[in-house]
């Protein structure tokens, strides 16, 4: 058995199994975990063995007008952002407040590592965490061998839950810098939220499921620098990620300006000008999600800087919290004190001092 490989042709068994059981389960949820989990099974086979159309689509149109891409995107976000229009203060207020540095991914060295490593790491990480989160963990974590793929060509990590069997296929690609130390941390910390809470990642619109791993992040970076003594790049890292997240918030304020605009019936010229020196050309999908869980996780982050297991018990009971709505979500995540950019001075300052102090350096 080949470690840290997807086995497709056990997943194809596994799929055509499902498939056999679907439309014959005793309640339509059941039903329901089936036909998605048949839908992630069938995303894995496409990733390990890409398909390409036997009749693939003529594009007529290749020479699209920057008005439809424009009316593509607004359409794509418009109903979203309608539900969370209730953020937009605290991401507004993120960005007037966070202050951008020099650093960027171009600047973490190449480290020498292998895949086991990053697997000694993760779960290494997650023992000193704290007993009740690695034991989340270890549900997860004793399929590894076998669940776990390392990638390449592939950048940053995804995972494929599995409703019906309650099982994730995590992929992480490799980048051979400490980005990958981070981002096996990342994947799991999903894949372990999903063991306290199955429905986490899904409610409150899905709005707040990279909190709680962003977090994770840092309290990984944290133990990279304690384990390796490596404070470069240590401090790389969190500074190039507090530039994403900024990035992240402009893009997600662009959003609202671009709908604002398109509902004001502002003329075409003032939309195109908009358009081309906003964020938008190179705006990811889920923007929103990681602008929100960074200004969360840093309150978080500075409440575990003064009672560690305060900070990892508010962290359970928001995962296992099951809201009706993304508002009521907010609010009690409010309710443990976490306000957004109450302590963002502190923590970018402290931030700041370390990288003068340590006379990092870009590449």
């Amino acid at each position: 058995m080949v470690k840290y490989k997807w086995d497709d042709k056990v997943i194809d068994k596994r799929l055509k199994a499902l498939m056999l059981k679907y439309g014959q389960a005793k309640t339509e949820e059941e039903d329901t975990a089936i036909l998605c989990e048949i839908d992630a099974l069938e995303n894995i086979l496409d990733f390990i063995n890409p398909q390409e159309l036997l009749f693939p689509a003529k594009n007529k149109d290749k020479k699209s007008t920057l008005l439809k891409v424009i009316d593509e995107k607004y359409n794509y976000y418009k109903f979203f952002y309608h539900k969370i229009y209730f953020l937009k203060k605290d991401i507004k207020k993120f960005l007037k407040l966070a202050r951008e540095n020099k650093y960027d991914f171009a600047d973490l060295p190449i480290i020498k590592f292998s895949n086991s490593d990053l697997v000694t790491f993760v779960h290494d990480f997650y023992q000193d965490l704290s007993p009740y989160f690695y034991k989340k963990f270890m549900k997860e974590f004793k399929n590894h061998n076998t669940n776990l793929y390392f990638d390449e060509d592939y950048y940053g990590g995804h995972v494929h839950y599995l409703p019906y069997s309650k099982e994730d296929f995590i992929i992480v690609g490799k980048t051979h810098t400490i980005f990958d130390y981070m981002t096996i941390a990342h994947e799991y910390g999903h894949a372990t939220s999903a063991k306290i809470n199955p429905h986490y990642r899904y409610q409150g619109d899905g709005l707040f499921k990279e909190f709680d791993t962003i977090f994770i992040e840092m309290l990984a970076n944290d133990y990279y620098r304690k384990i390796t003594k490596d404070d470069t790049n240590f401090l790389l890292y969190r500074a190039m990620r507090h530039n994403d997240y900024i990035l992240s918030s402009k893009s997600v304020c662009d959003v609202f300006k671009l709908i604002k605009l398109k509902e004001s019936l502002v003329d075409n010229h003032k939309l195109k000008k908009f358009y081309r020196h906003s964020n938008l050309p190179e705006l990811e999908f889920d923007e929103e999600l990681y602008a929100l869980g960074y200004i969360l996780a840093i309150e978080l982050y500075h409440l575990y800087q003064k009672d560690k297991e305060q900070a990892l018990n508010v962290l359970k009971n928001i995962i296992s919290y099951k809201p009706k709505t993304s508002q009521e979500y907010y609010d009690k995540i409010k309710s443990y004190g976490l306000i957004p950019n109450k302590h963002l001075e502190i923590y970018q300052t402290n931030l700041e001092r370390q990288l003068v102090k340590s006379k990092v350096q870009k590449l």
